[in-house]
C-alpha cells in the first residue's frame, strides 16, 4: 500500500467523520435550542417551588453544556464556512461568553467579580440569544427547499400566532384564566397589528403578558422572516441562491446583492425611531401614572413606542389613549 493510497483513505475517513460529527453537532444544538425555549417558558410562565428552581438550575447547566459541545464541534468540522460569517467576531464573542458562564458555574464559583455570569436573568438571556441564532439557521434552510415564498410567509405568521396564543395562556401571563379563542384573537391582532381585542389588555394580562404582546407586535410590524433572515445571514457562512431569491421577493427588492444590508437598515431604522419615541413618551408620562415606578414608566414608554410605530393600536391602559390618566 503506497503513501498516496493511505492519504486518500485518511481523507475519505475524515470526510465521513466530519459528516457524522456535523450531524451530531447540529442535532445537539437543535435539541439545546428547543430545550432552552421550554425552560424559559416554564421559568417565566409558571409559579416556581424550591424543587422546580433546583431542577431549572441543573437544566440551565446541561443546556449550556450541550450548546458548548455542539458549537465547538461545529467550529471544528465547518471552520471554512464559519470564517465567512458576516458577524464572525460576534459569534466568537458569544462562544467565549458561553464558556465564561460555564466556567463561572463550575470552576470559579467563589470569585465575586464573576457573580453576574451566574445570575439567572443573564443566563436566560444568553440561552435565548443562542436559541434565536441557531433556530434561525434551521428555519433559513427551509428557504432552500421548493416551498413557495408566499406559502412560507403565510406559514411563518401562522406559526408565530399559534406560539403567541399558547404563551398568552400561561398562568403568569394573565391575571385570570382566559379562553383559547381570546388568547388566539389577541395574538392574531398583535401580529397582524389590527388593534382589535376581545379582552381588556390592561387588566387581563400581567407584566409578562404585556411583554409577550409587545414582542408579537414587533415581530408582526417588522416581519418574522426579517428577524429570522437577520440572524441566519449574520451567523451563516453562506446561503443558497434559492434562499436569496425568496428574501428578495419578501423584501420587495430588485437586486439579490446587499440583502443583508437592507435587513440591517430596516432593523436599525425601526429600533432608532422606536427609541426616540420611547424617550419622548417617558419624558411626558413621568409622575403621571399613579403608583408607577421608574421601571414601569420605562416599559410603558417602550410598549407604546413599539405599538405606535407598528400601527398596532394596543395599549396597556384600560381606556387606551382615551384613558383620563394620560
Amino acid at each position: 500500500m503506497d503513501i498516496k493510497h493511505i492519504q486518500f483513505t485518511c481523507r475519505m475517513y475524515w470526510a465521513n467523520m466530519k459528516g457524522i460529527l456535523n450531524i451530531f453537532a447540529e442535532g445537539l444544538i437543535l435539541l439545546a435550542s428547543i430545550a432552552s425555549l421550554f425552560v424559559l417558558i416554564y421559568q417565566f410562565g409558571f409559579q416556581q417551588t424550591s424543587e422546580t428552581i433546583h431542577h431549572l438550575y441543573l437544566s440551565r447547566i446541561y443546556i449550556l453544556l450541550a450548546f458548548f459541545i455542539g458549537i465547538t464541534l461545529r467550529y471544528i468540522v465547518r471552520f471554512g464556512e464559519i470564517i465567512q460569517e458576516k458577524l464572525l467576531y460576534l459569534d466568537i464573542g458569544i462562544y467565549f461568553l458561553l464558556f465564561a458562564v460555564l466556567s463561572a458555574k463550575v470552576f470559579f464559583r467563589e470569585v465575586p467579580s464573576l457573580d453576574f455570569l451566574s445570575k439567572p436573568l443573564f443566563v436566560y438571556t444568553l440561552m435565548l440569544l443562542l436559541s434565536m441564532i441557531h433556530l434561525s439557521r434551521q428555519t433559513f434552510t427551509l428557504m432552500q427547499t421548493r416551498i413557495k415564498p408566499s406559502l412560507l410567509f403565510l406559514l411563518s405568521f401562522i406559526f408565530v400566532i399559534l406560539i403567541g396564543a399558547g404563551l398568552l395562556m400561561l398562568p403568569n401571563a394573565t391575571t385570570r384564566p382566559i379562553h383559547f379563542v381570546d388568547a388566539l384573537f389577541t395574538a392574531t391582532t398583535s401580529v397582524c397589528v389590527t388593534g382589535l381585542t376581545t379582552v381588556d389588555v390592561a387588566t387581563t394580562f400581567t407584566h409578562i403578558g404585556h411583554v409577550i404582546i409587545m414582542i408579537l407586535i414587533q415581530i408582526g410590524g417588522i416581519g418574522v422572516m426579517t428577524f429570522t433572515s437577520f440572524f441566519a445571514l449574520s451567523f451563516m457562512g453562506h446561503s443558497s441562491f434559492t434562499s436569496k431569491l425568496v428574501l428578495k421577493d419578501m423584501l420587495n427588492e430588485d437586486r439579490i446583492g446587499g440583502l443583508f444590508r437592507v435587513i440591517l437598515n430596516i432593523l436599525f431604522v425601526t429600533f432608532f425611531i422606536e427609541g426616540i419615541g420611547a424617550y419622548f413618551i417617558y419624558m411626558d408620562i413621568r409622575g403621571v401614572l399613579p403608583g408607577a415606578t421608574t421601571q414601569d414608566n420605562i416599559f410603558f414608554a417602550i410598549f407604546h413606542a413599539v405599538s405606535a410605530f407598528c400601527n398596532a393600536g394596543i395599549s396597556t391602559l384600560s381606556g387606551n389613549m382615551c384613558d383620563p390618566i394620560v
